[in-house]
């Protein structure tokens, strides 16, 4: 992990008739040591006659201030004569959540390995469902821009994780779908259980469509009541539309593309075409889908039904 030295690794110096001190030179990214504890240092002497009679072990560490791969070689020079060995470190950069989103669509560390910890508030690792879970930082940035929340991609990985988990995950960031997540994780560390957690509100109709991008990942509830818009896949895929200030409306059936005031007799024209897209445009502003989290395609027990009656008709309020 960047920032965190990495165990110290060793290889020996044997000299043969040296009559100048081995100055022993670490790369960037790497120091050495005459010692296994140190002190850890970009370069130090072994004197000539310590190597000529017996063989000296030099202590190395990989110490690397940022994330990636370092190359380089650790070099052993007395006088004219020298000798190197090749190295090499791999490393992470540790991150919290929300540096990992970003404030845009698409996340600044997309291909990076980090490692990064938060709370788990959405436990979904079942071979049914999305197999992985979702973290959460509190109590997060102060940015409204950039989400506190990001899915963990881990595929049965091994690791059990439960809500409340408080766990540190190392994983390459990838876009899947548009979707930030950490996928095809080096490990999952528990560090504590049973953390709280609270949701974020969210209210419907946004701004933009792209504003829902600040929440993604993040455990949320919406206060107002929301009504079922769409259910046509709820039996097949576990999925409703929601939508806020009623059901959505097909834009035309209430507003004329033809002309304004709408006169009843013409069937040709463009000049309340704008009209009919600033209403789908709050429709979309002003919709979610609900989903599962299963990927369960005819499910037997289908969810979200209303038990008094067990349906869960278009028109139904949440």
């Amino acid at each position: 992990i960047a920032g965190t030295p990495s165990a110290v690794q060793t290889y020996q110096l044997q000299g043969s008739g040296l009559t100048n001190d081995v100055t022993v030179t670490a790369p960037a990214e790497f120091e050495v040591a005459a010692a296994p504890a140190g002190p850890f240092v970009t370069s130090y002497l072994v004197p000539f006659a310590t190597v000529n009679s017996t063989p000296v072990t030099v202590y190395i560490r990989y110490n690397p201030a940022t994330g990636g791969v370092h190359t380089g070689n650790a070099t052993n020079v007395s006088d004219a004569l020298s000798a190197s060995v090749a190295l090499t470190g791999s490393s992470s950069v540790t991150l919290p959540i929300y540096t990992i989103q970003g404030n845009a669509a698409a996340s600044p560390y997309d291909n990076t390995m980090v490692v990064t910890e938060g709370i788990v508030t959405g436990d979904f690792q079942g071979s049914t469902q999305l197999k992985g879970f979702y973290i959460q930082s509190f109590p997060g940035d102060a940015d409204p821009l950039t989400s506190n929340g990001i899915f963990v991609f881990d595929n049965g990985f091994g690791v059990d994780v439960q809500v409340g988990d408080l766990v540190q995950v190392k994983g390459e960031v990838d876009e899947f779908n548009g979707t930030t997540e950490i996928k095809n994780p080096v490990f999952v560390t528990k560090l504590s259980s049973g953390n709280a957690y609270t949701a974020t509100n969210v209210s419907l109709p946004v701004a933009a469509v792209n504003d829902l991008e600040k929440y993604e990942g993040m455990y949320v509830q919406f206060a107002q009541v929301l009504t079922v818009s769409e259910n046509y896949v709820l039996g097949r895929y576990g999925e409703l539309t929601l939508a806020a200030d009623g059901r959505k409306i097909q834009p035309t059936n209430v507003i004329d593309p033809n002309d304004n005031p709408a006169s009843g007799t013409s069937s040709t024209g463009t000049s309340n075409v704008a009209a009919v897209t600033a209403q789908q445009d709050l429709n979309n502003r002003r919709s979610i889908v609900l989903d599962d989290g299963s990927n369960v395609q005819n499910p037997a027990i289908v969810p979200y039904l209303n038990p008094a009656d067990t349906t869960l008709r278009t028109g139904t309020t949440v």
